[in-house]
C-alpha cells in the first residue's frame, strides 16, 4: 500500500479498517495483498508503538488523513468503511485530567491533494481515551470511487499540549 504522509492525523476503519496518524512529507510502498470480498480489510498507517507528535495552540482543530484511488481501487464498490479508529492523547500521564472538551469523527469524500471533499460523515462523539479509540459507524459507507479523508476534530481545553499521536 501506498503511503502518502501529510501533516494530517487519521482514523482507522476496523471492518473496512482505515488508520492513519499525523506524518510529515514523506512516501512509503507496500503492497496490498488482494482478499476475499467478503473478507474484512484492515488498510493503516501504524507500527502499533504510539509516539507524541504535536499541540496546538487553537482551540479546535481537524486531524485528518488522504486515501487516494490508488490506495483504494480495489476496494470501490465492494467494501464499506464501518469504523474509524484513531489514537489521541487525551489526558494527562497520571489520567486525572481530562484535556478534551468535544470531540467528532469525519468522513470526507472525492476531494483535492489538499483538501478534502463533501462531509459523507460527521458526529460528536464522547468517552475519548489516551489511546486507541474505535468509533463504529452508524451506517457504513460504500467506497465508491475518488479519495476519501478520514479523521477526527477535537476541541480541547488546554493549549500547548500534545493531543495527537503518531506510531510511525
Amino acid at each position: 500500500m501506498k503511503k502518502r504522509f501529510t501533516y494530517f492525523l487519521g482514523a482507522m476503519l476496523i471492518a473496512f479498517g482505515l488508520n492513519a496518524q499525523i506524518f510529515l512529507s514523506e512516501k512509503i510502498t507496500e503492497p496490498i495483498l488482494p482478499l476475499s470480498p467478503k473478507a474484512e480489510v484492515e488498510l493503516h498507517y501504524d507500527n502499533g508503538a504510539p509516539h507524541a507528535t504535536f499541540g496546538t495552540t487553537v482551540p479546535t482543530f481537524q486531524a485528518l488523513v488522504r486515501f487516494t484511488p490508488a490506495e483504494l481501487g480495489a476496494y470501490y464498490g465492494n467494501k464499506s468503511i464501518s469504523n474509524l479508529r484513531f489514537m489521541i492523547m487525551a489526558t494527562n500521564e497520571a489520567g486525572n485530567v481530562n484535556w478534551i472538551g468535544a470531540a467528532r469523527v469525519l468522513v470526507y469524500g472525492n476531494g483535492t491533494a489538499t483538501k478534502p471533499g463533501q462531509v459523507l460523515f460527521n458526529e460528536a462523539v464522547g468517552g475519548m481515551t489516551t489511546g486507541w479509540n474505535i468509533i463504529p459507524l452508524p451506517e457504513p459507507i460504500l467506497l465508491e470511487s475518488g479519495d476519501y479523508w478520514v479523521g477526527y476534530e477535537l476541541t480541547v481545553k488546554y493549549h500547548n499540549i500534545v493531543y495527537t499521536l503518531r506510531d510511525v
